[in-house]
């Protein structure tokens, strides 16, 4: 307990020493609360320690017990087949409960919870994410194509009451019986869903954005929570800067008054003499299209994706570029994604950041180190609704994308430095 407290007082000098409107950055677990509770808690007070305001996951059914060399537990999705669901709600639900409490008691209530309900990397006809869900069975049965899920309407009647049930219905175990819809202390904002409408993301997907939108904030209810898009049309590869950014902020998203965040995936790497942060500078440019059209809309941005992504660029060298070019922008950020275990197990991806790897020079230190210089950096956007802000914030003004200075001089380790070797540390004994 010694050890912990000392930790948190460490996290703690961070965070005071800003409430103008600062920015942030997180990170993305998508299968977070089905790690065993140990584990569970020794991710989420890493990535709480280094920084991280925001903690991105979804509610999915968990059917494989490993995952990114991670023992799991399992269960079913809370709807299976479409229109049914677990009883009780609880049986799944408490899993989920369980984390978002975690994740409170560890930054009290100082970091939040963004949830995708659904993923639509698993609807059909090649999902990319196992297993095929309610919805993926029920379209493989009617032999419907993808884009069903977008414009039928039974499909989009079910998927409602799966928003409502998990919402509203299910009473929290750890927040005194209260529903979902009304802890803004721990949910910062709920997605449509992972990634609407990426198995074509030039495809129109219609008035479901706002439908949807608008359901959530106007008949499931959300108290003081945000409505956030969820990367429509899927991340963007910056091939010819930016690319196909535009799939992420469709017209619907300005017009639509049930949205609050517009949400960003972008899979960037270094290309010839451009840095990985240079699409993030294109397309989030004050005198771009975007942020004046976000603002004058009243809308927010966050990049909720963002990954190394390959490249000549190194792994450390990347993500310290593409984050102080957000920074830079006045950009809050979510890492696509860190895991416990080692970087290279046979099923992860280049852009995994492990958080047992806390020495200086590791991925995750890096990390740490930008979600800091995030919380220290002012944004035109104002975030003081979900946040409380930071009156000794300043902007980045070294007058490029590329990295900035870093937190501590170099030899000299920060607060963030310090709370790694605590940590690191306490998880060893």
């Amino acid at each position: 307990m010694v050890i912990l407290s000392l930790l948190f007082a460490l996290g703690g000098l961070m965070t005071t020493v800003a409430a103008g409107s600062s920015s942030f950055g997180g990170v993305n677990h998508y299968f977070l609360a089905s790690l065993d509770p140990t584990t569970r808690d020794q991710v989420i007070d890493f990535a709480v320690a280094g920084g991280a305001k925001v903690i991105r996951t979804f509610v999915r059914p968990e059917t494989n017990g490993m995952e990114k060399g991670d023992s799991k537990n399992t269960w079913p999705d809370v709807e299976s087949p479409m229109g049914k669901f677990v009883n009780p709600l609880a049986s799944i639900l408490d899993n989920y409960d369980d984390m978002l409490y975690s994740i409170y008691k560890s930054n009290s209530g100082n970091t939040k919870v963004i949830l995708s309900l659904h993923d639509a990397n698993m609807l059909p006809p090649n999902p990319f994410t196992q297993p095929c869900d309610a919805y993926c069975t029920y379209m493989k049965e009617n032999n419907m194509p993808w884009q069903s899920f977008y414009t039928d309407g039974t499909i989009r009647n079910a998927f409602k009451t799966r928003l409502n049930n998990i919402l509203n219905n299910y009473p929290s175990k750890n927040f005194g019986g209260r529903p979902w819809s009304q802890l803004s202390e721990i949910i910062l904002s709920i997605d449509l869903e992972n990634e609407p409408g990426v198995a074509n993301p030039t495809y129109p997907l219609g008035g479901w954005i706002c439908d949807i939108a608008s359901y959530l904030k106007n008949n499931v209810g959300l108290q003081g929570i945000g409505v956030s898009t969820g990367g429509i049309g899927g991340s963007d590869s910056g091939d010819v800067p930016p690319a196909t950014s535009g799939q992420n902020w469709p017209d619907e998203v300005f017009t639509c008054a049930a949205i609050d965040i517009i949400s960003l995936h972008g899979y960037y790497k270094e290309s010839g003499s451009s840095s990985a942060g240079q699409p993030w500078c294109d397309l989030l440019s004050p005198n771009g299209v975007l942020v004046p059209k976000a603002l004058n809309n009243g809308k927010l941005l966050m990049a909720e994706e963002w990954v190394y992504n390959g490249g000549p660029g190194s792994k450390n060298g990347d993500i310290q570029t593409q984050a102080h070019a957000l920074n830079a922008l006045g950009i809050p950020w979510s890492y696509w994604d860190i895991m416990s275990g080692s970087e290279t197990c046979s099923t992860c991806g280049n852009n995994e950041v492990s958080v047992d790897d806390s020495s200086n020079g590791a991925a995750f230190f890096t990390l740490s180190n930008m979600m800091y210089e995030a919380s220290i950096t002012t944004t035109v956007f104002d975030w003081s609704r979900f946040f409380p802000t930071n009156p000794n914030a300043k902007p980045i003004t070294d007058g490029t994308c590329g990295p900035g200075p870093s937190p501590s001089p170099p030899g000299q380790p920060g607060c963030h430095t310090l709370a790694r070797q605590v940590i690191s540390i306490f998880y060893r004994m």
